[in-house]
């Protein structure tokens, strides 16, 4: 990715996650409408606008993305599942260690939801099967950026901060047996609510 060729927004879900999760630059606030403001094609390359005002300072912000028409297609030793964020390669807009931070704070927001007394209470079913699936989901995305025979993350994958850091504190968290565990561990979770029904 570079300022005149934006990253690849592979699905709408995956573009949206990634306007969700930047900050605005004036104050460091991540609360802002956005909205598809334009598409357009530049160069050949077909491109969409999003645009919005954060929700404490005012600013307006816009984002650009390569549209998912110009996605590359799978590669032949992709064997991870489509998800709802995409298929084939991995992701241009976060790297493993931001889907493993998706996965982690949704996962946390199904076990626990506020009453409205402030109390805690369980979710529906729908709802926790919902988040539940979104959480396995993002490990899912993170497992992408593992090498067909290597069994973690390499460093020259980890393009964010939080990827950095990620792999100076806590290494294990960026390989594929750690992977592998957490997403069984969402299927078992998504099992037993199936079990329920």
């Amino acid at each position: 990715m570079t300022p005149d060729r934006p990253a690849l927004a592979r699905t709408p879900a995956e573009a949206r996650l990634r306007l969700e999760l930047t900050e605005c630059p004036a104050c460091s606030d991540r609360e802002t409408r956005w909205r598809l403001v334009s598409t357009a094609t530049v160069a050949g390359v077909a491109l969409e606008r999003y645009a919005g005002r954060c929700g404490r300072c005012g600013t307006v912000r816009e984002a650009d993305f390569r549209s998912p028409e110009q996605a590359p297609p799978a590669e032949p030793d992709d064997i991870e599942p489509a998800t709802l964020f995409g298929a084939g390669r991995p992701s241009e807009l976060l790297d493993a260690a931001e889907w493993l931070e998706v996965a982690t704070l949704t996962e946390a927001a199904a076990d626990d939801t506020a009453g409205a007394d402030g109390s805690l209470v369980a979710e529906p079913t729908q709802q926790r099967r919902a988040r539940l699936e979104y959480a396995r989901d993002a490990v899912v995305e993170a497992m992408r950026f593992l090498p067909a025979d290597g069994d973690r993350v390499p460093a020259d994958r980890l393009f964010s901060p939080l990827g950095r850091q990620v792999l100076a504190a806590d290494p294990r968290r960026l390989t594929r047996d750690w992977m592998r565990a957490v997403r069984d561990g969402y299927e078992v979770l998504l099992a037993e609510i199936d079990d329920r029904r």
